[in-house]
């Protein structure tokens, strides 16, 4: 019994010296690398409704053009603006532009220092609209102009006239190519100094009645055609030989009255002139305004039939 004792102490001695390590280290076990799992994706698409159709009697908005643009007021008659102020250094026209945009038109007028450089300010001035004659005025505080006249290709502006007024000063009249309704309205921008106008369509408007009577160097302002009455005044402007201008009246092909007066201007812009007939025919009459030739004395002008009264 003892000896089967002794030879079990024996192998486990023998075991434990072989678990110890004496001499031989342990191969460590590793578990073989795990791969890992590249994620799967789906791309399902998204269910989209088409493009609207665009409506083709709805017109793509687009930029509001520069006249009609801002918040100045427009003006369907009379006083558009009041300018300036009491003084300024501007002295000369030096030109007269015209900026065409869809349903509007922009006219600016530039303005010069009696050397001749761009002007810094504008001085006093008025702008006014008669829609019935279709005449937009700019009245400046100038004496010295540097174009007379402009013709205009526009669908609302048709001519633009600088005048020479009464007292002396200048005008720029803006003449409407149309019977429409349009609107009006006007500011200085500088420097340099500029008078601008915009003229625009609007329902609200007023459609223009009387327009003047033009010709070569000759423009009727009244009476416009049509019913008239004594006394008669005959009003408009004129570039004609020394700023002579002559009125008749003219019935059946007889001279019934005539009558004359000196224009403001003739060389450097255009004159203002007024003549009156105090009486005269009544019925159907042809006022005829202008000059003799000074070639074969025939008569040149404008003629304006009435219906005296």
């Amino acid at each position: 019994m003892r000896a089967t004792r002794h030879l079990i102490a024996i192998a486990v001695a023998a075991a434990a010296c072989s678990s110890s390590g004496g001499g031989r280290e342990a191969t460590p076990v590793t578990s073989p690398p795990t791969t890992a799992a590249t994620p799967t994706t789906t791309t399902v698409p998204v269910a989209t409704s088409p493009a609207p159709t665009p409506d083709p009697g709805t017109p793509e908005p687009g930029p509001v053009p520069q006249c009609r643009a801002g918040e100045t007021a427009f003006t369907a008659d009379g006083l558009v603006a009041t300018l300036g102020e009491a003084e300024g250094d501007a002295a000369v026209i030096g030109a007269v532009r015209w900026e065409p945009s869809t349903g509007c038109e922009r006219i600016v007028v530039d303005l010069l220092t009696a050397d001749g450089a761009p002007a810094g300010d504008l001085g006093e001035a008025t702008v006014s609209f008669d829609a019935g004659a279709g005449i937009v005025r700019i009245e400046l505080p100038l004496r010295v102009t540097g174009v007379s006249d402009t013709a205009i290709e526009g669908a609302l502006v048709e001519r633009i006239f600088v005048v020479r007024t009464t007292p002396g000063q200048l005008a720029v009249d803006i003449h409407l190519a149309t019977d429409e309704p349009v609107v009006v309205r006007s500011f200085e921008e500088g420097e340099p100094s500029r008078v601008l106008v915009d003229v625009a369509t609007d329902p609200a408007g007023l459609g223009r009645t009387t327009p003047p009577t033009i010709a070569e160097d000759v423009v009727v302002l009244t009476p416009g055609p049509g019913p008239a009455e004594y006394p008669l005044a005959v009003t408009g402007y004129a570039r004609t030989f020394e700023a002579n201008v002559l009125a008749r009246l003219v019935q059946e092909g007889t001279i019934a009255d005539v009558s004359f007066t000196t224009a403001t201007d003739w060389l450097e812009a255009w004159g203002e002139f007024t003549i009156s007939f105090t009486g005269g025919p009544t019925g159907d009459i042809t006022l005829l305004v202008g000059e003799e030739s000074p070639r074969d004395g025939r008569f040149e002008g404008v003629a304006v039939r009435l219906q005296m009264s």
